[in-house]
């Protein structure tokens, strides 16, 4: 092969999964290695000049697929024919199950078309509490499957993980998972003289008839379990959340369907950028209880990975450095536009918010709770950020519901799934 020649459609590079991709040319060539942020080897001989392929990124994406001095018709060949095998060619998709966490209990059942359903764990499973939420429920999903296991578990992976996130962000209260890896000091049941025992243990979660819901074909029969109740939006997404009610139950907005079409009708960038404002948001949820400064940049990073971005207008005849909307410009702009048409959310003060972020980000402030180890109780700060907090929250999950909901026309044409 011609050294240097770009291989990008032999490969399909533009239809094929990246991350796909270059496992697929790991297990063709053994071995891989990076020589800059933007370029990867694979097939390096003891002579690094002696390579097979070289992947080239421009930012995120996969930009070129370059041939190497020691690539051959073989390999091309071989690579080929393995990525007919693991993306083109027909297979039966596989459902694999997950445990997610909320703070209201699972009771009922949701199905969005045939991508992923929602459902209780199964009698006799550990509970959560009323108080404390941590009240487990299962979601399935379909993937791809594949016979060589790191693409089946990554495939899986992303699935779940994007099934986790959009939960998250289009419920009304909070969609976690365990880490599985993580450990913490706990306090375990009391002994028999009820003294207090701890112990370090890594976070776990098993449920009953595991069996049951090991990868299949198919999704679990929901026969018996009762769909979860269908909400108003406008009544969902502005009413207050009760965490420590053991009445209320898990509830969906009776348009949650359609702002999953909408999600799934997006061009890949916008799926992307959703994604990523999703898991912003997931993550100041997160990292609240450790630092309410890093929750509100996290939130405010939600916001900035859904606004446009607004090209220069000109040059500065002086300077010639480019001119454009400033930063507070296009967040309060913004707002205007998917922030809730009430006085309370319409006028949510956008730009304390972006100038207060703005001193959080670069390290010129800190909010009261992380700069105080005490109860706020009625200091005017303290006061302040609390309602700062509670609304920027509500304010947050209602821009992203509108933004998507604003999203191409549906595509979907079969709305009864």
């Amino acid at each position: 092969m011609a050294s240097e020649e770009n291989l990008f459609d032999t490969f399909r590079a533009s239809d094929v999964d990246a991350a796909d991709l270059s496992q697929i040319a790991l297990v063709h060539f053994h071995n891989a290695t990076d020589i800059s942020s933007t370029e990867v080897l694979f097939g390096v001989g003891a002579d690094k000049e002696k390579y097979a392929l070289k992947f080239v990124y421009k930012g995120q994406r996969l930009a070129k697929v370059l041939a190497g001095p020691s690539l051959t018709p073989e390999d091309v060949n071989a690579i080929k024919s393995k990525i007919e095998l693991e993306s083109k060619q027909p297979v039966a998709v596989k459902v694999s199950t997950q445990v997610l966490f909320t703070h209201l209990s699972v009771e009922g059942s949701f199905r969005y078309r045939d991508l992923f359903q929602i459902l209780p764990v199964p009698a006799g499973s550990p509970r959560g509490n009323s108080l404390f939420g941590g009240n487990p429920f299962l979601v399935q999903f379909k993937f791809r499957p594949s016979s060589n296991p790191w693409l089946h578990s990554s495939r899986r992976d992303v699935q779940g993980r994007r099934a986790q996130l959009l939960l998250n962000a289009l419920l009304e209260t909070s969609v976690s998972r365990l880490g599985g890896s993580r450990f913490h000091w706990v306090l375990m049941p009391n002994s028999a003289n009820a003294s207090l025992t701890t112990a370090y243990c890594q976070e776990m979660y098993a449920f009953a008839d595991p069996g049951k819901f090991s990868e299949s074909e198919s999704f679990v029969p929901v026969e018996g379990v009762a769909p979860l109740a269908g909400i108003p939006p406008q009544d969902y997404y502005t009413r207050a959340l009760a965490i420590n009610d053991p009445v209320r139950v898990l509830q969906v907005p009776s348009n949650l369907e359609t702002l999953l079409d909408r999600y799934y009708s997006s061009s890949e960038d916008e799926q992307e950028r959703f994604i990523r404002a999703c898991f912003w948001f997931y993550h100041a949820q997160t990292v609240f209880a450790d630092s309410r400064s890093a929750a509100f940049t996290a939130l405010i990073s939600a916001i900035e990975s859904l606004m446009p971005d607004d090209k220069p207008i000109g040059k500065c005849p002086i300077c010639q450095r480019t001119v454009g909307k400033g930063s507070t410009r296009r967040l309060t702009e913004f707002l205007d536009q998917f922030a809730p048409a009430t006085q309370k959310f319409q006028e949510a003060r956008a730009r304390l918010y972006y100038e207060f972020r703005s001193r959080l980000a670069h390290g010129g402030a800190l909010t009261f709770s992380d700069r105080s180890a005490f109860f706020g109780g009625l200091i005017p700060e303290a006061i302040e950020e609390e309602r700062l907090s509670m609304e920027v929250w509500q304010l947050v999950k209602l821009v992203l519901v509108n933004w998507l909901h604003t999203r191409c026309p549906l595509l979907l044409t079969d709305r009864r799934g």
